[in-house]
């Protein structure tokens, strides 16, 4: 009796072993996803962070996420061959602005695999990157930026403690009609200005809080220790140590949500950006706790 036992027990025991391996077989065989992006930009972004945040959609997709390097001065027909070397059968594949022109011609080859483009913040609208009679051939997204601003609104009232000084915004002026009213939603009634480019000689007196929004980072070398928002995709382990929160909209921040997108047939429609809280031990926990929060 004891022999069917023990045999009963080692199938048991490794059934859970099996499961795992049919898994990693099956999520093996999965059509990946691919990214592009030029080599140069990478060390900015940093190569550790992208096999990190890569894994990471790999892992909430449950389908390999790959980048395609291309060097910054590929034709778009080198792009088209970069992209075919990596996977002949790609679920879809992510271009961000930039590519645009390389995205089309992609689809032109290969109009069976969803073609999504990534325009994050960009001032014009989706037509200058794709014609208007195009437009249903692709998946265009763009970043989110009410809900972004409102975020960030949120986390300068909370780094403005005690509401000792002024928060001060720095984005274009296209930017500040779009997310204005959304930062002010969030922040309340606080002391906040709104400036469209940085000027050295203004000084900035009784500033306890900045917001960079690809405008202004000239005022990082005269507030060093004032906290900063910032919205950039440069690796975080780059930047001042007054950086306090991080608002990334890059391809490998939006990617889960992109493809989601795409499972749900979607073709036009706005992504979120990734939030990160960055040199956490120079921040208070009254304050931690409230950017938590």
């Amino acid at each position: 009796m004891k022999k069917p036992q023990l045999k009963q027990t080692a199938i048991i025991s490794a059934s859970p072993v099996i499961v795992l391996f049919l898994l990693f077989i099956i999520y093996l065989s999965r059509a990946p996803v691919l990214i592009v992006t030029d080599l140069g930009f990478i060390p900015f972004y940093g190569e550790k962070r992208i096999k990190s945040e890569s894994l990471r959609s790999s892992f909430f997709l449950f389908r390999r996420v790959k980048t395609v390097g291309i060097a910054d001065d590929a034709a778009d027909e080198i792009v088209q061959m970069a992209v075919s070397d990596i996977s002949r059968r790609p679920y879809c594949v992510i271009f961000p602005f930039r590519f645009s022109a390389a995205a089309r011609l992609y689809h032109e080859q290969f109009p069976q695999i969803p073609v999504v483009i990534l325009e994050g913040m960009h001032s014009n609208d989706s037509t200058v990157s794709v014609p208007e009679s195009e437009i249903s051939n692709y998946h265009v997204y763009q970043t989110d930026i009410e809900y972004d601003f409102n975020l960030a609104g949120m986390a300068a009232s909370a780094l403005n403690t005690g509401n000792t000084g002024q928060i001060a915004i720095f984005m274009e002026s296209w930017l500040q009609l779009k997310a204005k009213n959304s930062f002010l939603d969030a922040a309340g009634t606080q002391d906040i200005s709104f400036f469209t480019a940085f000027i050295a000689d203004e000084g900035y007196p009784d500033i306890s809080c900045v917001v960079i929004a690809g405008t202004g980072a000239g005022i990082l070398d005269i507030k060093t220790k004032t906290p900063v928002i910032l919205f950039t995709w440069v690796d975080p382990l780059l930047l001042p140590g007054n950086v306090a929160v991080v608002f990334n909209d890059s391809p490998w921040a939006q990617t889960v949500q992109a493809v989601k997108m795409v499972s749900a047939g979607i073709t036009n429609g706005k992504i979120k950006s990734m939030l990160k809280m960055v040199n956490k031990s120079k921040i208070d926990r009254s304050t931690l706790r409230k950017l938590k929060k």
